[in-house]
């Protein structure tokens, strides 16, 4: 999935929506099949410079945030502030990402 809504971040995962296309991350699975062992909590690789998520779920769930609208085409940061609040929802609830960039 990539560019998508963020519905919704709870402490159990969060909920997205493309399209009709709903889908749910779940934070205790993602770490259970992290290969990357940060704390037992790591969730998902985040790639600031393209500002991108590779949850651990099966497949793996990949969410792009761009920026949108004028915002985009007068290099506005609306894409990068989603990105960053989703970061700190995350780490809200005590899960974590890895950095790939």
């Amino acid at each position: 999935m990539r560019e998508c809504e963020v519905c919704a971040v709870c402490a159990s995962g969060i909920t997205l929506k493309r399209g009709k296309e709903e889908c749910f991350v779940d934070f205790q699975a993602c770490a259970a099949n992290a290969p990357i062992q940060k704390g037992g909590n790591c969730v998902a690789l985040r790639n600031a410079a393209t500002l991108e998520f590779a949850f651990f779920t099966v497949p793996p769930t990949i969410v792009c945030f761009q920026a949108r609208g004028w915002k985009k085409r007068f290099g506005g940061q609306d894409g990068a502030k989603r990105f960053w609040d989703l970061q700190a929802e995350i780490e809200k609830y005590g899960y974590s990402t890895a950095e790939l960039s």
